[in-house]
């Protein structure tokens, strides 16, 4: 919780003190904290996040950390593009839901952005239903919704960079298809730190009882050594 956290505001970002960091830090190696933070090490994975370290935060965030998921809607929040600002906001949420007392002007500011890019009301246009634009259909994948992500990630399976790029949003927003498809993904890149957190996402799909991420694992015989024990 955010009481057992020292840190401090600066830029936008929170970050822990120099104390809290030390402490962290010398709690891992360079090697064994990476490898911690893609197997969902949550700890590990914040000693990482140097400065603005996008890969790092998002990773992070991915595994629940309540400060670097905050950060990364920060990092995200000076965009000019709505679909950006409505990640933007999805992060600030996440945040919020995770315990973090959010700095108050964050996601007011960003509702008043997308309300007046969008009109009064905007979040109920975008509920997913299967005739919805394509973008309205990015829009409410951006902001959150795993169904929208999902079918994104369907349409365009053809396409290598949008099947990642939706895969990995839907595994965000908690489609538990996405996390097992694109923790396949990631494995396919026959890459240690992809393979790594390929199986991270696989097991956060078998977790929650995906049949096919249970199957994939029961499968595999080695596929979850050295994996944290991840319970979310």
């Amino acid at each position: 919780m955010i009481s057992s956290i020292s840190c401090s505001w600066g830029n936008g970002m929170v970050k822990d003190s120099g104390e809290t960091h030390k402490m962290l830090k010398n709690s891992f190696g360079a090697a064994s904290a990476m490898s911690a933070a893609l197997s969902g090490d949550v700890s590990a994975a914040r000693i990482l996040c140097s400065g603005d370290n996008e890969y790092w935060v998002e990773i992070a965030a991915e595994n629940g950390d309540q400060i670097e998921t905050h950060n990364m809607g920060v990092l995200l929040s000076n965009g000019p593009e709505i679909k950006q600002l409505a990640r933007s906001l999805f992060w600030f949420y996440r945040a919020k839901d995770l315990g973090l007392i959010i700095y108050p002007n964050n996601i007011p500011r960003l509702e008043n952005k997308l309300e007046l890019a969008l009109g009064t009301g905007y979040a109920k246009r975008f509920n997913y239903h299967k005739d919805m634009p394509l973008a309205d259909l990015e829009v409410s994948a951006m902001l959150g919704d795993a169904e929208s992500a999902r079918a994104l990630f369907e349409l365009n399976k053809s396409d290598k960079a949008l099947k990642y790029r939706w895969a990995r949003i839907g595994a965000q927003n908690g489609s538990l298809e996405c996390m097992f498809e694109y923790g396949l993904l990631l494995q396919d890149k026959h890459f240690e730190p992809d393979i790594l957190r390929g199986t991270y996402w696989i097991r956060r799909s078998a977790v929650k009882h995906y049949q096919k991420a249970c199957e994939f694992l029961n499968a595999s015989s080695d596929i979850s050594e050295g994996m944290v024990n991840f319970k979310r």
